[in-house]
């Protein structure tokens, strides 16, 4: 498959998960073991993400730079476009290796007869902060590509192409991340074992959030290695949005961190204890 486009401007924001923190990785175990539910989500978009200008190459090669968030510039780095050397590089783990397992899945789902270089210019999106920006990264890579070599992907199929990727990586992330795919929109999501159901949140009023960079991070491998299943179900809170509840929506944002506190805290406390976020 030739390249369509010469080259492309992308935006991929990060994403807030609202209600339903790590049910998406709970979810998947639905039908697996006894007494697991689906898993629920309310997710949006934020307007902070990532920028980047995507290039068909002649060669068939792999070619990536990236700003980040402090805008240190790194690379560029090179890949052969070919799956061996992508999947190592993708379970070598790193910024790169994102890319690279993206890639991996792109390539051997389809005949891409070139190579694409990536220019990440600029970053607004904190890094490891809970904001998805490896999925961003992911997101950006399968948009890249599918934009360039005219793949015909909807934005579920770019979704699972980043989710497929990112797993290749030591991060083993759930399917939640991605729906930074969407842009600054809220996104309610079901995961029911190996189904994902993506519908658009109704909003009767506006929803102002404030992002806050606590300057802290986390494990997030370590994270998911630790928790089983521990998550409130939103259903409530999206009756609050569709009735333009924005007070009653906050009681239940407490109601719902208290809850993750006292069931699924106790699971990592090495990680999920938050003292910087509940000294905030």
């Amino acid at each position: 498959m030739a390249a369509v486009q010469d080259t492309a401007e992308l935006f991929v924001s990060g994403r807030l998960c609202l209600f339903g923190e790590h049910s998406d990785w709970a979810g998947e175990h639905k039908g697996r073991a006894d007494g697991v539910v689906e898993g629920r989500t309310i997710v949006v978009g934020t307007q902070e993400g990532i920028f980047a200008t995507a290039r068909a190459l002649k060669e068939k090669v792999l070619r990536i730079t990236t700003a980040d968030y402090n805008g240190k510039t790194y690379g560029p780095e090179e890949l052969p476009m070919e799956p061996a050397a992508l999947l190592a590089a993708a379970r070598a783990g790193g910024f790169f290796s994102y890319v690279a397992g993206t890639a991996y899945r792109i390539l051997v789902a389809h005949q891409v007869d070139g190579g694409l270089h990536l220019d990440n210019h600029t970053t607004t999106l904190p890094m490891s902060a809970g904001l998805s920006s490896s999925a961003a990264v992911c997101v950006m890579v399968a948009r890249a590509f599918n934009t360039i070599y005219g793949l015909r992907l909807t934005t579920r199929g770019e979704m699972e192409f980043a989710y497929q990727g990112e797993i290749a990586t030591p991060s083993k992330c759930g399917r939640m991340d991605q729906a930074c795919a969407y842009g600054s929109v809220p996104v309610s999501m079901t995961f029911d074992g190996d189904i994902l159901t993506v519908e658009r949140a109704k909003l009767a009023a506006p929803l102002h959030l404030v992002l806050v960079d606590l300057k802290a991070s986390k494990d997030t491998t370590t994270i998911l290695q630790s928790l089983q299943r521990a998550y409130p179900q939103p259903e409530t809170a999206l009756a609050a949005m569709e009735a333009g509840d924005v007070e009653g929506l906050g009681r239940l944002m407490v109601e719902a961190q208290s809850l993750f506190d006292s069931l699924a805290g106790p699971l990592c406390p090495d990680q999920l204890t938050a003292p910087v976020l509940h000294k905030v």
